[in-house]
Parts: C-alpha cells; sequence; structure tokens
C-alpha cells in the first residue's frame, strides 16, 4: 500500500511540476515579449520585431522586415513560447522542492544558462549562429536573466517547500 501511495505522490509531484513548470515558462516568455516591446519602442524601432525575431531562425531576413508580418509573428510567437515553456518545464524539474530562496537565486543563473543554451546550442544546431551576435551581449543576458528570474517567480506558488515534500513523504511511508 505504501508504494501505492509514493507512487501517487511522485506522479502528483511529476505532473505539478511539468504543469508548473509550463506555465512559468508561458509568463517568462511574456516578459520577454513584453520587454522587446518597451524596448523597441524606447530606440524608436519597429515593434513588430520583438514578434518577428524568434521566427528568424526558420524565415531568416524575412522576420527583419520592417512593419506588420502575419506569418512571421505567427511563427515568431510560437517559437518563443514553445520554447520559453520548454526552458520552464527544465526548470521546474530541477528545483522542484527547493526552498523559495533557493528557487529565486537559481532563476538568475538559470537566465544565463539558458542564454548560453540559446547562443552556443540551439542556434548553431539550427545554423543562425549570426542572431546569437546580433544582440549586444550585455542586453542578450540582461533579457535572459529577466527570463529566469521571472519563470523563477512564477514557479514559486506551485513550488513545495522542503517542509512540504518531507511531510509528504512521511505521509506515503505511514
Amino acid at each position: 500500500m505504501c508504494n501505492v501511495v509514493a507512487m501517487a505522490v511522485k506522479r502528483l509531484e511529476w505532473r505539478t511540476a511539468t504543469g508548473g513548470g509550463a506555465l512559468a515558462g508561458f509568463i517568462g516568455g511574456l516578459a520577454l515579449s513584453v520587454w522587446g516591446v518597451l524596448v523597441a519602442v524606447a530606440q524608436r524601432q519597429d515593434v513588430w520585431l520583438a514578434f518577428k525575431g524568434p521566427a528568424s531562425a526558420l524565415l531568416g531576413r524575412r522576420a527583419s522586415d520592417p512593419g506588420f508580418e502575419p506569418v512571421a509573428i505567427a511563427l515568431g510567437l510560437s517559437s518563443r513560447f514553445a520554447l520559453a515553456v520548454a526552458w520552464g518545464v527544465l526548470f521546474a524539474f530541477v528545483v522542484h522542492g527547493w526552498s523559495r530562496w533557493a528557487t529565486l537565486a537559481f532563476g538568475v543563473l538559470y537566465g544565463v544558462l539558458v542564454w548560453l543554451g540559446m547562443a552556443y546550442a540551439l542556434l548553431p544546431l539550427f545554423g543562425h549562429e549570426e542572431l546569437a551576435r546580433a544582440v549586444p551581449f550585455a542586453r542578450a543576458v540582461a533579457e535572459h536573466v529577466l527570463y529566469g528570474v521571472v519563470v523563477a517567480a512564477s514557479y514559486l506558488p506551485v513550488q513545495p517547500s522542503p517542509r512540504e515534500r518531507r511531510r509528504a513523504a512521511a505521509r506515503a511511508r505511514a
């Protein structure tokens, strides 16, 4: 009986981490989109580039053309949110059960790790190394740290504390 309860607790934690991480990643992607628009407005650039930019790996130069382009915007937003959700789920699997402070602190480091993963693994894998270099280094890292912190903060409502995990494990053994 204890094994059945323990398996149920682990399955529930798996679902919590997956769902919570996906939502946190989506919120992080949303934060990056808003940030991109704010930067574009501040620099008097085309705000549509904030939405089309992530489609550059798929569309090449077409995603950099100024103005409203529905296909590029749809692909850009789809790409951004698909990656943001995937990175958010990975974050949740790593930090599930950590303390809230450790989760937030790791969010900063995780943002840097996501930037490294994107700049030196995913973009080059698809033949788009130049995209990683197109954004100034400090800005790229800062944007990804923003993503990591937003993901961490968004995950906190579903993050069980270490004490809650110990109690759940004790109930599963009882």
